[in-house]
């Protein structure tokens, strides 16, 4: 699996330009290998300064794409060969984390290089200590485990890092918003977030990657509250 390719690329510089401004917080991606050949990757989104709006994307084959030139111009102009996954931001048509229906996945980071325990040296460091330590797993679902263990290590919470105050973070409960595990080769991508830590899943195999042609696009949450199961004995 490859991490760097051209999955709107254009398009992620673009939000980053954006938003560059204001301060923000870096993120935190590493990828583990399962014995059965499995590569999965997984990232944290860390974004201090206010709360992205990221939605669910799915993106059909063959859709058209229209590049930006640095002075804001429409560039080139291309049809998607492959079908896609990905999470968009600031509810734009860009891409922060995707994976086609090929396995390749790709994943757009910001690195300030602030000191401190939250920035990226720090965790660099402990990424690939958490990594390298990281037990042996069997195939890519067990290893997806694996993964939002050592992840979530590395959620930071909402003021323990640089940002743009209460009025622009007013709802968010974290600065890591979103946390992504991509097993490439089952094709499937597992997300909690901020306001719900429950696991949830999208399914390449149960996508139609053929005949659809809009994209389709719906929100990480259905509810921005913690799904809480309540194992209280009932005595009778």
């Amino acid at each position: 699996m490859r991490h760097r390719g051209s999955l709107l690329v254009a398009s992620v510089i673009a939000l980053f330009s954006i938003a560059a401004s204001g301060a923000a917080t870096a993120c935190t991606g590493i990828t583990l290998k399962a014995a059965d050949g499995a590569v999965v990757y997984g990232r944290t989104m860390e974004w201090g300064s206010f709360d992205l709006n990221s939605q669910v994307v799915v993106v059909p084959r063959g859709r058209s794409f229209t590049g930006r030139t640095p002075d804001g111009k429409p560039g080139a102009t291309w049809a998607g060969k492959h079908a896609f996954v990905g999470l968009d931001g600031l509810d734009f048509e860009v891409y922060l984390d995707g994976m086609n229906e090929q396995g390749l996945a790709v994943g757009g980071f910001y690195h300030p290089g602030f000191a401190g325990d939250f920035t990226p040296p720090s965790r660099f460091v402990r990424a690939v200590a958490f990594s390298k330590s990281a037990r042996a797993t069997p195939t890519g679902e067990e290893t997806v485990y694996e993964m939002f263990r050592i992840l979530d290590n590395f959620n930071v919470p909402l003021g323990a890092a640089e940002g743009e105050g209460e009025e622009k973070t007013k709802g968010m409960r974290s600065s890591t918003i979103w946390t992504t595990v991509w097993d490439t080769k089952n094709k499937v991508l597992y997300y909690h977030t901020q306001n719900n830590r429950r696991m949830r899943r999208v399914d390449f195999g149960k996508i139609d990657c053929g005949t659809a042609r809009e994209r389709a696009r719906f929100p990480l949450d259905t509810v921005r509250s913690q799904d809480i199961d309540d194992v209280t004995p009932v005595t009778k």
